[in-house]
């Protein structure tokens, strides 16, 4: 990945620092990303997932990226939010090569990043959330 890449996704919030060094209890790691669709934009954002960022989520899962991702619309919406993708990872371990097995696989079916349709004018992040699995 790009060093400003990974600044400015650091900075967003997108990407964290390692949780290895941070210590948690193995065990599942879910990292929940808020989606807000821009006004008017809400259906086609809907079509950019479907049809670009889930066949690189699923290389993605078949690589060991992660175990599972669910993706969540409000029933009523609520004006702060508009998609909630959480995706399920089985340890710190798989949280640290997260970023770069999405990026891989974003490679993989888009090698000429030139031609990979962007997302940037249909939706803005909201925030980005790191939970840990309890019993």
């Amino acid at each position: 990945m790009k060093r400003w890449f990974i600044a400015l996704c650091l900075a967003a919030g997108v990407l964290a620092p390692p949780l290895a060094a941070q210590a948690l209890p193995d065990g599942p790691i879910f990292i929940a990303i808020y989606w807000k669709a821009r006004p008017g934009r809400e259906v086609e954002y809907d079509e950019y997932i479907r049809r670009v960022a889930a066949p690189i989520d699923d290389d993605a899962q078949r690589a060991g990226a992660f175990e599972e991702l669910r993706t969540y619309v409000p029933e009523t919406p609520n004006g702060e939010w508009t998609h909630l993708r959480v995706f399920r990872l089985k340890d710190p371990a798989q949280f640290d090569a997260f970023a770069a097995a999405m990026d891989a696989a974003g490679k993989r079916l888009y090698p000429d990043a030139t031609k990979r349709p962007k997302a940037d004018d249909l939706r803005d992040m909201v925030r980005r959330e790191t939970w840990r699995g309890f019993r």
